[in-house]
């Protein structure tokens, strides 16, 4: 039998494990909350620069109506606002939108809040399935590790209940201190929404200057952001050691475990208090005699044998499943497949995303057009993004993204110049993705990309350039509210019963205004 620091040290080591990935993960969640900061940021200095009245705005200014041209601009902003939301969690906000859309008056300071609210839902979004998708590995790596450990241990073991996916989601809804972490995240988004609609028109009653109103916006988020992180922390070190609550029972020969503290500096009195402490696992209570007993808690537990029966005696005595023998140089991957159905189950992402940062493939010229098509055949139903960039050194890149959204430009600003990509509109509901997005336009320019395409149930899009051309991403936003404004003016009432696609129309009317630049949609085979 092992000793007492055998086990210790390697609980202590698969407790590191998860609360790396939930550091990693938080990590991640900064940066969207940086760039949804930043987004904030620019919708407010844009609304200022538009109505403000020596740098103030009252909030009679605020309230007046959208004209003509304005509400169109909004309208094609709410378009872009709806296909991002086509598939979030929580419907009412795309309800939302789109009575917003219908509606023919819209104040300033509505459209304002809506740009606002709009980062707000994505994040909120990005941050349910970031979530998802961590505390649900968590689990699962927790849970089949600590059964893994305690059979290599004792060099035996029997056969347990593998995770499936209902299962899992079943899990990830237990609740902690009397909600579960996605009723948390909902309530978080609720109460930011608020609160930042409540500042931002306290600013105008006051007449704050447009660095007064950003200050107290980017303060509110700030707060949003470290309840996130406070929040990831509690729930990975919940999920971790309820796996391993599973893995102990699952294991049929842990019955009583030790509570293991990280003491140094940080270390709370309650952890401190309860540290070394053993106690029957069909007695273990959350918050009790078993961790978390707080907010960013560290504590685990370690498996505890009583020093008068042997681990592996008990399992051959009093289990009547079959029992095999587990040698002491087999690997967690050996195991992982044997006991799993060899699935080769690697690490992901918290947030969804995976890019293959070296090449794929590598390509001669004559070659290129023949094989995006066969990327763009392989992709065109797939129901989340990808993206192949072939560049001008015949490298191949494949990039893998969400539902609405994949980084084409992951792989480096320079490695893109003059680079064919291709990507596809994931058609979810059945109807064609659509044409190019503004995200996508805005890239294609930054990039410097010789071809940008994509495709989705119905089409292939293509847009290229013939010449060097340098635009901006406030240049190609004007210059595609115009193109959307002169398409919608040439539209008739019978356009409108028989259907359009917005987003094509509107880069038909782009490149007229862009000299050097070719645009076609072409339906597939």
């Amino acid at each position: 039998m092992p000793s007492a620091e055998y086990w210790q040290k390697r609980s202590e080591q698969l407790a590191q494990r998860q609360f790396d990935k939930a550091d990693q993960y938080v990590g991640e969640l900064n940066k969207e909350y940086q760039r949804a900061i930043q987004e904030i940021r620019r919708n407010i200095e844009v609304f200022y620069q538009r109505y403000a009245d020596n740098n103030e705005i009252s909030l009679a200014e605020a309230r007046k109506k959208l004209g003509g041209k304005e509400l169109t601009e909004f309208k094609m902003t709410l378009e872009e606002f709806i296909a991002k939301a086509k598939n979030n969690q929580d419907g009412r906000w795309t309800r939302d939108l789109n009575n917003t859309y219908y509606r023919t008056r819209v104040s300033r300071l509505e459209a304002l809040q809506t740009q606002i609210r709009q980062q707000v839902e994505m994040l909120t979004e990005s941050r349910q399935k970031g979530a998802q998708a961590l505390l649900g590995g968590i689990y699962e790596d927790t849970y089949y590790r600590t059964i893994y450990e305690i059979q290599k241990g004792i060099g035996l073991g029997v056969s347990f209940a593998s995770i499936d996916q209902q299962g899992l989601k079943t899990v990830l809804k237990t609740e902690f201190a009397g909600a579960n972490y996605s009723k948390r995240i909902w309530d978080d988004r609720d109460r930011l929404v608020r609160e930042l609609q409540t500042k931002l028109t306290q600013s105008f009653i006051r007449g704050d200057s447009i660095d007064r109103t950003i200050s107290d916006m980017t303060e509110r988020m700030n707060v949003s952001r470290t309840n996130a992180a406070r929040l990831v922390q509690t729930e990975s070190s919940f999920f971790a050691n309820q796996a391993t609550m599973a893995g102990y029972k699952a294991s049929k020969v842990v019955q009583k475990y030790e509570v293991l503290a990280t003491l140094d500096k940080r270390t709370s009195e309650i952890c401190r208090s309860m540290d070394g402490k053993v106690f029957n696992l069909n007695e273990a209570e959350v918050n009790v005699n078993y961790p978390p007993f707080h907010v960013r808690c560290r504590t685990t537990v370690v498996p505890y044998f009583d020093d008068e029966i042997d681990a592996g005696e008990r399992i051959a005595r009093d289990d009547e499943d079959n029992v095999y023998y587990v040698p002491g140089d087999m690997t967690y991957k050996a195991w992982y497949d044997k006991h799993t159905g060899g699935t080769g189950k690697g690490e992901t992402s918290p947030a969804g995303n995976r890019l293959d940062l070296k090449p794929i493939e590598r390509l001669q010229l004559a070659e290129v057009d023949k094989k995006l098509i066969e990327y763009e055949d392989r992709i065109r139903n797939e129901p989340i993004e990808h993206a192949y960039a072939i560049t001008e050194k015949g490298e191949v890149y494949h990039s893998i993204g969400t539902e609405g959204n994949v980084q084409i430009d992951a792989i480096g600003i320079t490695n893109l110049r003059n680079s064919r990509v291709t990507h596809n509109h994931p058609s979810p509901y059945g109807d064609p993705g659509g044409s190019f997005s503004r995200d996508d336009i805005i890239k294609f320019f930054a990039c410097s990309l010789l071809e940008l395409r994509a495709v989705d149930s119905k089409y292939r899009y293509t847009l290229k350039r013939e010449k060097e051309i340098m635009l901006t991403p406030g240049e190609v936003g004007s210059l595609l509210i115009q193109a959307n404004y002169d398409f919608r003016s040439k539209t008739t009432i019978w356009d409108l019963e028989d259907g359009y696609d917005d987003k094509h129309l509107t880069m038909e009317e782009f490149v007229l205004l862009v000299d050097g630049l070719f645009y076609k949609r072409e339906p597939l085979t």
